[in-house]
């Protein structure tokens, strides 16, 4: 298995992301063809916008392709079968937030004002109304869970080298799921439904877990902000709510849609 393996998911990736992300919000901000939902929570205007964030909110994409190059390097041809599941896993991540974003477009407030030309690119490229589930949350956490499962897979997990790259790993996927809400991205809700999606879909990123993601919120990134008891508070809650949904109707496990759904249209239209 040569490195074709890699790069045609690498390509499919991109594919979906301009199919199923950018198109259908340019097209919906241009023909208003389908609903908006503003998502927006009272603790959010409380978190400060530290527009210094944004190349850490900018890097989600480059953590997932570390993983890829860092590991292929590392262990060459022996990688490349898990690499490609590792791949198609973070293509299925585009096509499961699509059936949310096809469905109902969701919206948080932004600065009026871009300070920085990155802020402007983001601004340019990101019309911002894909934001439950945030795709920066589900792929840089999902990311990480999946290549833990690859470095087992290959028999290295236990390797001083490999656990050195996952915890930093880690380190940066946490920083960049508080950076989410530090560049008026997204809301606390976004982050507390994409744990909750997550708990239903990673193998190894269960309840407990994501919980303990958003019990960790801001201790790494915005640290001192005055806001992070309240924002650890309402994440949970979002989460608490929509697995509460789930048990209601004895939602396997797996299965997500539903309470996503339920928890989207209960915010006014934008």
């Amino acid at each position: 298995m040569g490195k074709k393996a890699i790069l045609l998911p690498c390509l499919a990736i991109a594919f979906d992301a301009i199919r199923l992300f950018f198109l259908p919000q340019y097209a919906a901000a241009l023909f208003k063809h389908r609903r908006v939902r503003s998502v927006d929570h009272p603790v959010d205007s409380s978190i400060p916008f530290l527009h210094e964030t944004a190349p850490l909110y900018l890097s989600f994409i480059a953590l997932w392709m570390n993983v890829v190059f860092h590991t292929e390097r590392a262990y060459g041809k022996r990688s490349h079968a898990q690499l490609a599941g590792f791949l198609r896993y973070v293509q299925n991540l585009y096509r499961d937030a699509s059936k949310v974003y096809l469905h109902t477009h969701t919206t948080t407030k932004r600065p009026a004002r871009s300070p920085n030309l990155q802020c402007a690119l983001i601004r340019v490229m990101d019309p911002h109304l894909n934001c439950i589930p945030s795709l920066h949350v589900t792929i840089v956490l999902g990311a990480w869970d999946k290549a833990k499962s690859v470095y087992k897979a290959l028999g290295i997990d236990g390797q001083s080298r490999a656990r050195a790259f996952l915890d930093g790993l880690y380190d940066h996927a946490h920083r960049i799921t508080e950076s989410t809400m530090l560049m008026k991205q997204h809301s606390v809700n976004c982050v507390g439904a994409s744990l909750w999606y997550l708990s239903r879909t990673a193998p190894g990123l269960d309840a407990a877990f994501c919980l303990g993601v958003a019990d960790g919120l801001f201790t790494r990134l915005g640290k001192g902000i005055e806001a992070a008891p309240a924002a650890r508070k309402r994440a949970k809650q979002v989460f608490l709510q929509l697995d509460a949904w789930a048990a209601e109707t004895k939602l396997p496990q797996g299965q997500w849609l539903g309470p996503i759904m339920r928890f989207v249209e209960s915010y006014p239209q934008a």
